[in-house]
């Protein structure tokens, strides 16, 4: 069974592998096509991971306070890792967010000024 001091982390590995597959997939259209719409959708599904990952990490760090001020840890061992688990949730409040987020404004900022092909000039690209 997982243990809640375990979530966060399960969490961070998630949205993390699912973040490093949409940047595979971003560096693919980065370099070839930027201007299309999958790009466009990489990039925004980027930025939503970040604020997911944020959110989440904040409500973890409320939750871990709401614990230590109603006195629900009782023992030494809880509070060490409730402290543990707040620092750790603190990190990926801070830099998680900051790192996904960039590469998805970067995503989107390329498809926004990416120039489209000339249909009329090169019919093979849509």
């Amino acid at each position: 069974m997982i243990e809640v001091t375990e979530l966060p982390a399960i969490f961070a590995l998630v949205f993390g592998v699912l973040a490093v597959v949409l940047y595979g997939w971003s560096v693919r259209y980065y370099r070839t096509e930027p201007w299309r719409y999958g790009a466009l959708g990489i990039g925004v599904a980027m930025v939503l991971i970040a604020f997911l990952m944020g959110g989440l990490s904040m409500d973890v760090m409320v939750f871990l306070d709401d614990l230590q001020t109603t006195g629900s840890l009782a023992t030494p061992e809880a509070v060490r890792t409730a402290s543990e688990l707040k620092g750790f949730s603190t990190l990926l409040a801070i830099g998680f967010p900051l790192v996904v987020g960039g590469f998805g404004v970067t995503t989107i900022d390329r498809w926004i000024f990416s120039e489209r092909p000339d249909p009329i000039s090169n019919p093979g690209h849509r």
